[in-house]
């Protein structure tokens, strides 16, 4: 009681000093700044009393000040009457400056005070965007909604949530709020599961329906932005829906419980445990302290009863406002000569002012839903007494280079608009709230505001849980519904058994084994549940397109199994990324042959034509230019018993063994070949080839529409024995001569019988198999991202080894490349025309060589016969040797 009567003592003191100052000394010059506000809403009521408490103190810790700061105050309680007040000050009243709460950003009265050169100074939250359309004399005080937004965002991608539910009051800042919101959360990846809005005016049991709705969502992550006189209901609502319990995960904005400083209803927060808030950062001190006593305290004296508003950051943001505008006008004084200068007409000299009609100046949606449409077409007001401040921009510019520490903490605007240093992220626990971190612009999550750590202390949730809530949940089984198909073949996909003695359902498989690891490759744990599509007796209740069809009515939330993606079916699922490869191929049986000749295959007949005549040439040639006996020089040639005397034949050999060398080796590249990997010819399917296919498959459409296939040579198996069978008899008897699936199929059915099929022919593109999810389902973008992650894995290799053998990863392993036709004799014709052209020139070479040395013996004792050069010379011992 006693601090009380002190409080309000001091208050009533300031009030008095400042009093006698203004009216005791006529030194002081008064400077009006207009103020409009609903003083009938907790928030404008509690931003009165802010900035009336900012100038009984700034003014009593200043008295030596010259100047004096006026409030004006307007009291509004629409938009339209918000405009009205301001042309009131503006006219009657020569304010320099007008603050405002929820009225002062339209654009009409942006545009107002531009030409008025009266800085409009805005507490209303708005996003950026909308500050940019405003004037130059525009002032944001309060923080961009997007940092706000972006703040959410990272909590959301901090504890690896999917997806969540924005619940909202429709009005026109949580419309403008929400679209900061859904664009922060798109870029973190996190889907908007649902939106609910709900009217300012909503009663109980409206707002009881929307939460019987909430809880048959899949979402328990709920994103809270109302306002507080709404925030009852919620609280009460929540508890007894029993979607305050553990699993729950409830954040809430600024404006619906975060920002009010004072001291909560203890009923309230008791229903709230484990809540997550988000608020600006307003650091402790001494002198926020004394004020928020003394607040309190203020606002009761001003009523004369308990107030319902509550001290939030929007009155410390006010207070440090009038401060600064109390500090701008002193430091102006010296230059302040006259305040107004008088329009004439509607016109001042450089400032022309005209009449500006309400439906192409002032577009305001609100206002224009709160007249009708006659009289909103027809208003015009009347602009011929607004008169222009003379030193309006030197305020304007005095409070955008103001800076100071005040009560929210650092006062200092950038780009015309207060940027917070930091946002506060705290936990509701019993009466209180515990600091679990901070969000800063520049570096998103942290433990402390000097801490580089980007995990937050540990949350106590809803229930009194330490375990994160993984924000998904399924209504009824709390499980996701697995549909999975039955079928007789090819079951190493997807195999259901029951156990007669348990009765239990067991699934496995290919692509059970995928479905389960791209789960652990989640940022959440979800619960699933396989339900078989069958009947009471076991028996497949449909086809696949039936079974999809079911997920589509969301009687299940995701079928698993060899599920081929489709045009037609996409068009009414959402398909992941494929798992598996994909593609449609061919597969026909090997005819190995037994050929004891089959050493000639490697080279055609007109090459061993060819290389034998060029053989027995070249040897008939070297025996020419070597000139013996043709026993002796037919042993030098193949039995390489004797040197080559002469460079001509040494040069043609040269040639010919190049050529032979060449041959050599492609003779054993292609022999090896034809050993090692049986041949098998280009297979085409014609008019008189049967051709199978899986029952129940797309191939069958496909071979008819794409290959042009006639229906009657179609024949359809179940499992990979009957392809065996079928392919092991042959069209003719009663089976097939091809098999044409996707390539899943085509890799077991060759792990298995690999020795006596090989895949030939085109592979054509299909979708491959993937998971089906409900149109619209958030978790088809994280499923694919993690079958993306799986199969850059190790255990994808893993998983393919165990049912389709190993090496089965890699595309080559099975497929066949066709191994050509065998090396004929125009693969080396530039070859034997470039040895034929040697060999001519070899001989010309030395029959011109011998005509010479003929010429030579019988004229060497003629004096006149010229000698011969020293090649000639060199052939003499051969001559006398031959003598």
């Amino acid at each position: 009681m006693m601090r009380f009567l002190l409080s309000a003592f001091c208050f009533l003191l300031g009030i008095l000093l400042v009093s006698a100052e203004d009216h005791g000394d006529g030194s002081r010059s008064s400077i009006k700044i207009g103020v409009v506000l609903d003083l009938n809403s907790p928030t404008g009521a509690a931003i009165n009393s802010s900035m009336s408490m900012a100038l009984s103190d700034f003014y009593s810790s200043h008295l030596d000040y010259r100047t004096r700061l006026v409030l004006d105050t307007v009291d509004v309680d629409t938009e339209l009457d918000a405009v009205s007040a301001v042309l009131q000050l503006l006219n009657t009243e020569e304010v320099h400056g007008i603050v405002g709460y929820e009225v002062s950003t339209e654009a009409f009265v942006a545009e107002l005070g531009s030409k008025a050169h009266v800085p409009l100074i805005s507490l209303t939250p708005r996003s950026l965007s909308h500050v940019n359309i405003a004037s130059p004399y525009m002032i944001q005080i309060t923080p961009d909604d997007s940092y706000q937004a972006q703040a959410i965002a990272s909590i959301c991608k901090q504890f690896e949530w999917l997806e969540v539910v924005i619940l909202y009051e429709d009005n026109k800042y949580g419309n403008e709020f929400n679209s900061q919101l859904i664009k922060a959360l798109q870029e973190v990846d996190t889907h908007i599961e649902y939106m609910i809005s709900l009217p300012p005016s909503a009663q109980l049991d409206e707002i009881s329906t929307q939460f019987n709705l909430m809880k048959s969502i899949q979402s328990r992550v709920f994103l809270v932005h109302v306002s507080t006189s709404m925030r009852s209901h919620i609280f009460h609502l929540a508890e007894i829906s029993r979607m305050t319990i553990e699993g729950y995960a409830w954040i809430f904005t600024t404006d619906c419980l975060s920002n009010n400083l004072s001291s909560m209803d203890s009923t309230a927060t008791s229903s709230w445990q484990g809540a997550v808030g988000i608020r600006p950062y307003v650091p402790n001190s001494e002198n926020l302290g004394n004020f928020k006593a003394r607040w309190k305290s203020n606002m009761f004296q001003v009523t004369n009863r308990e107030t319902t508003a509550e001290l939030n950051v929007y009155s410390l943001w006010s207070y440090d406002t009038t401060w600064a505008l109390a500090m701008a006008i002193e430091k102006i004084y010296e230059t302040m000569d006259g305040t107004f200068k008088k329009v004439c007409n509607g016109k001042s000299k450089g400032d022309a002012i005209d009449a500006v009609r309400l439906d192409t100046a002032y577009k305001s949606p609100h206002i224009m839903r709160s007249l009708r449409n006659e009289d909103a077409l027809n208003l015009t007001f009347d602009f011929t007494n607004v008169r222009v401040s003379k030193f309006g921009a030197k305020l304007l510019r005095e409070m955008l280079d103001m800076k100071f520490t005040g009560l929210s903490g650092e006062f200092k605007l950038v780009d015309y608009q207060l940027r917070p240093s930091a946002f506060e992220i705290f936990n509701v626990i019993g009466n209180g709230e515990r600091t679990l971190g901070y969000w800063l612009p520049s570096k998103g999550i942290t433990r402390g505001l000097d801490l580089n750590s980007e995990e937050l202390k540990t949350v106590i949730w809803p229930g009194v849980s330490l375990s994160k809530p993984k924000g998904w949940g399924f209504p009824h089984t709390g499980k996701l519904k697995t549909g999975v198909p039955i079928k007789q073949g090819f079951t190493e996909f997807v195999k259901v058994e029951v156990d007669p003695s348990t009765n239990e359902t067991k699934v496995a498989g290919f692509s059970i084994d995928v479905f389960q690891s791209v789960l652990e490759q989640l940022p959440v744990q979800l619960d699933y549940e396989f339900l078989p599509f069958v009947n009471e007796s076991g028996h497949s209740l449909g086809s696949y397109d039936d079974l999809l069809h079911k997920v589509a009515e969301k009687n299940y939330d995701v079928v698993v199994g060899d599920t081929t993606i489709l045009v037609d079916r996409a068009s009414y699922v959402d398909f992941t990324l494929p798992y598996t490869e994909s593609g449609v191929s061919m597969i026909v049986k090997i005819n190995h042959q037994k050929n004891m000749w089959c050493f000639l295959k490697p080279l055609t007949w007109d090459l061993w034509v060819t290389a034998a005549a060029s053989s027995i040439v070249l040897g008939l040639v070297v025996w020419a230019l070597e000139h013996g006996t043709l026993k002796e020089k037919a042993v030098a040639l193949f039995m390489s018993t004797e040197t080559l005397s002469s460079n001509y034949s040494r040069f043609a050999l040269i040639m010919w063994l190049f050529i032979v060398l060449i041959l050599t080796t492609s003779y054993t590249a292609r022999l090896s070949a034809l050993l090692t990997v049986d041949k098998l010819d280009d297979f085409k399917i014609s008019k008189d080839h049967y051709v199978g296919y899986q029952q129940g498959s797309f191939v069958r459409e496909f071979l008819v529409t794409n290959l042009h296939l006639n229906d009657s040579k179609l024949r359809g198996y179940t499992t990979i024995e009957q392809y065996h069978h079928a392919m092991a008899k042959g069209g003719k008897q009663g089976g097939v001569d091809a098999i044409v699936d996707e390539i899943p199929y085509v890799k077991l059915f060759l792990h298995r019988y690999g020795s006596q099929y090989k895949r030939v022919g085109t592979t054509y593109k299909s979708g491959g198999f993937g998971f089906a999810f409900p149109r619209g389902s958030p978790l088809v973008s994280h499923f694919s991202r993690a079958i993306l992650r799986l199969t850059q894995s190790e255990n994808m290799s893993r998983i393919e080894n165990k049912y389709f053998g190993a090496g089965s990863s890699s595309v080559d392993s099975f497929s066949l490349v066709s191994q050509g036709k065998s090396v004929g004799a125009h693969n080396f014709g530039a070859l034997f025309i470039l040895c034929f052209i040697s060999t001519l020139a070899a001989v010309f070479s030395w029959i011109l060589t011998e005509y010479r040395k003929k010429y030579a013996s019988v004229y060497s004792k003629d004096p006149k016969v010229t000698a011969f050069d020293s090649t000639a010379n060199d052939l003499m011992p051969c001559l006398k040797s031959s003598k």
